[in-house]
C-alpha cells in the first residue's frame, strides 16, 4: 500500500528536477503517472478511501490537459457531442 505514495512522491519530484532542467517532453507523462500511483495509494488507504473518486477525477483531468487528443474521439464518435447532454444530467442531479 504504501509502494504507491511512495511512488506518487518520487514521480512528483522527478517532474519537478525535469521541469527546473528544462526538460518539457517527459514531464506531461510523469505527473499522470504520479497522479494515477496516487489515486492507487489514496484508493487504498483505509481513512482517506472516501476521497479516492476526487483523485481519480484528478488524475484523468491531469491526463485530458497533457494529452488532450486522446479524449477528443473514440470510436469514431466525437466526445464533445457529450458535454450539453451530461452537463445537463448534472445539473437535473443537483
Amino acid at each position: 500500500m504504501k509502494l504507491f505514495g511512495y511512488l506518487a512522491i518520487l514521480l512528483f519530484l522527478l517532474a519537478a528536477a525535469l521541469a527546473a532542467f528544462g526538460v518539457s517532453h517527459w514531464i506531461g507523462l510523469l505527473l499522470v503517472a504520479a497522479v494515477v500511483s496516487g489515486a492507487l495509494w489514496v484508493s487504498q488507504h483505509s481513512v482517506l478511501k472516501a476521497f479516492a473518486f476526487t483523485v481519480w477525477v484528478i488524475a484523468f483531468v491531469v491526463a485530458s490537459l497533457n494529452y488532450p487528443k486522446l479524449f477528443g474521439v473514440w470510436f469514431g464518435f466525437d466526445l464533445g457531442l457529450l458535454i450539453v447532454p451530461l452537463i445537463q444530467i448534472i445539473m437535473f442531479g443537483m
